[in-house]
């Protein structure tokens, strides 16, 4: 189990060190037989407040409601349960989701000839849905680059080079091994 906190960071404990486990907040488990889709029905996922003792998980729905125990052998993922909603119900935007690295460099040279040469390049990538605990549904990635150059002597002409390049590839996931792409 990974507990994920802003003040200490992310611990994992395995399941077995854990004696005794009970939240206020509510959270999702995800059994190990379970895979989840953008927009599938979440009643197969036990939702509500959980106590953990022995070999066994408990999720209360409600007060008036029936709980669900599930074996701890079972459990895959313990999702408090706004992420949980949020992965499996939202839709990311064009603009959301995306990682990358972007470099920029320069060369200057003053000797008996003078050149200049500038570079930069971006590489982008962005996967949906972002969490483990959901089969892949589709990755997109952007990348560009491009180069500069000027070089000066005495008695030749100046030489400038410019090369450019950009390319992008889109996954579409039919099924966790059956998947097309395209490039560009």
């Amino acid at each position: 189990m990974t507990f994920k906190s802003d003040m200490a960071g992310e611990i994992t404990v395995e399941w077995n060190k854990i004696r005794e486990l009970r939240t206020q907040r509510r959270f999702a488990v995800v059994q190990k037989n379970v895979k989840l889709h953008r927009h599938e029905d979440t009643a197969q996922v036990p939702q509500g407040t959980i106590v953990m003792s022995g070999e066994k998980i408990e999720v209360t729905a409600g007060p008036a409601q029936t709980t669900s125990t599930i074996p701890i052998g079972n459990a895959a993922y313990l999702i408090d349960e706004a992420t949980f909603q949020k992965a499996v119900l939202h839709r990311p935007g064009i603009l959301e989701g995306w990682r990358g690295a972007v470099t920029a460099g320069a060369s200057l040279v003053e000797a008996t000839q003078t050149s200049q040469t500038f570079t930069g390049s971006g590489s982008f990538i962005r996967a949906v849905p972002t969490e483990s605990w959901m089969d892949a549904r589709n990755r997109t990635t952007v990348d560009f680059s491009a180069s500069y150059g000027k070089l000066t002597q005495p008695n030749t002409p100046n030489l400038r080079t410019a090369i450019y390049h950009t390319g992008g590839e889109r996954d579409e996931y039919f099924t966790p091994r059956f998947y097309a792409f395209g490039q560009v």
